[in-house]
């Protein structure tokens, strides 16, 4: 194991029962561990960034908009409604996932604002409460895209279901049953989330899923 201190690198390792610690040489360190081989492997299509962070990968990608036909519940049955969601930032640090939406269809920057997505069960932070849906599976290359799809094909229930619009705050819900014709989201109607890209890059909130 290596530790990185301001003004020594240490390595420490075990023989047997006797454990060992030696100063390391920076240069050496590093020289060594260029010549690891080491690939991210295919991207998934649209990704931001990729890193790691607390010992997990972390992955967020821009999700731009599309017609999507949602399954939302009305009196305990399914009911769809077919709208365009707004430009999207999906990410994933484990097995917590967070989403958030654009108020703009460019390609965003590291103190781009991020606003609240106009969708249900999902939390303040942009945590995703799965219900009854299964286990969240640990994010990563394969599994990025799967999650998201496993968040849009979920059914939409009341819960946390406001505060997500400016014209319906009751009810995002009530808002998408004016936009079905739309061609485009209103982005005028998202709520900021006083939160900027670079906070999801260095990994904040990702311990609270709530």
């Amino acid at each position: 194991m290596v530790h990185f201190y301001k003004t020594a690198t240490i390595l420490e390792r075990n023989d047997g029962l006797v454990q060992q610690v030696y100063p390391v040489n920076i240069e050496s360190l590093h020289a060594l561990l260029g010549n690891i081989p080491r690939s991210t492997g295919i991207l998934p299509e649209h990704v931001i960034a990729m890193g790691r962070h607390d010992g997990r990968d972390l992955i967020i990608k821009y999700v731009p908009p599309k017609r999507r036909n949602l399954i939302t519940t009305e009196s305990n049955k399914p009911k769809p409604i077919s709208i365009v969601t707004p430009p999207l930032v999906w990410s994933g640090c484990g097995t917590v996932y967070r989403i958030y939406a654009l108020n703009s269809t460019a390609w965003p920057n590291e103190n781009t604002m991020l606003y609240h997505s106009p969708f249900p069960n999902v939390y303040s932070n942009g945590t995703i409460c799965w219900g009854d849906t299964g286990n969240a599976l640990q994010a990563a290359n394969r599994t990025i895209d799967t999650m998201l799809d496993r968040f849009f094909t979920s059914v939409f229930a009341s819960h946390l279901n406001n505060s997500r619009s400016r014209s319906n705050p009751g009810s995002v819900v009530k808002f998408w049953e004016t936009i079905t014709n739309d061609d485009a989201y209103p982005l005028g109607d998202l709520l900021p989330a006083n939160i900027r890209l670079i906070e999801l890059l260095e990994g904040e909130g990702y311990a609270n899923t709530r």
